[in-house]
């Protein structure tokens, strides 16, 4: 075992020459309470390095994250499939980075669309710079709802929940089917695949010619599509 993990820290230190690896002090939460360990992000994937334990660390690749939020001072990382840690086999993390302002790196990775195929992300072939819009907004249900932001970058459309992870949906520009608009404030996202989102914007709203550009980016991504 010690040779195990005497080699994967010898893979690590080459990785790190070779790739843009970041390592943060971090905390997983666990029923009994805090597991001390690092966050390591590195290209398509996220490792967390159980410090007591480290025959229950853990990698999740960039293709199986759903969505991470925050929550207080911590980053909740839900999966679509269960990674396996100390504790058993969980789809939600909740990690507290020991520098808060860290966190922001990690939200980063998983925006950055490193982990895409490169002709296929529209992200990925951005310049630099590339303008992202976000507008508050509250999903409307037929009983409650749930506050959030609507994130626009160039490549993807993304509905981020403040309260409820479970509501928080990323679409590609392809996958959406029909994007409606009926004023600025009041917009309804109906993708292919899943239920349709109709979303109340707050502040200025959207604008037409916002609303218009969007809507030939998500014609052309469609007329891609195999």
């Amino acid at each position: 075992m010690k040779l195990f993990w005497a080699l994967g820290a010898l893979t690590a230190t080459v990785l790190c020459a070779q790739s843009n690896v970041r390592v943060f002090s971090a905390e997983l939460s666990a029923p009994f309470g805090a597991v001390p360990g690092k966050v390591v992000v590195h290209d398509t994937m996220l490792t967390f390095v159980d410090s007591e334990k480290p025959e229950s660390s853990f990698s999740v690749d960039k293709a199986n994250v759903q969505s991470i939020t925050r929550a207080n001072d911590s980053l909740v990382v839900q999966l679509k499939k269960a990674v396996k840690d100390r504790v058993g086999e969980s789809n939600r993390l909740s990690l507290r980075l020991s520098v808060p302002s860290e966190s922001t790196v990690v939200e980063q990775w998983l925006e950055k669309g490193a982990g895409l195929p490169a002709p296929a992300s529209a992200d990925a072939a951005a310049a630099p710079g590339e303008e992202r819009w976000s507008y508050p907004a509250r999903r409307s249900k037929r009983i409650g709802g749930t506050d959030g932001t609507l994130i626009i970058t160039p490549g993807r459309v993304i509905f981020e929940s403040l309260d409820k992870v479970e509501d928080t949906r990323r679409w590609e520009m392809q996958e959406i089917k029909e994007l409606k608009r009926k004023n600025p404030y009041q917009l309804e996202v109906i993708p292919f695949r899943g239920e349709k989102y109709s979303l109340k914007l707050s502040g200025s709203g959207m604008e037409t010619q916002q609303y218009r550009e969007l809507v030939d980016r998500i014609t052309k991504a469609r007329s891609a599509r195999p």
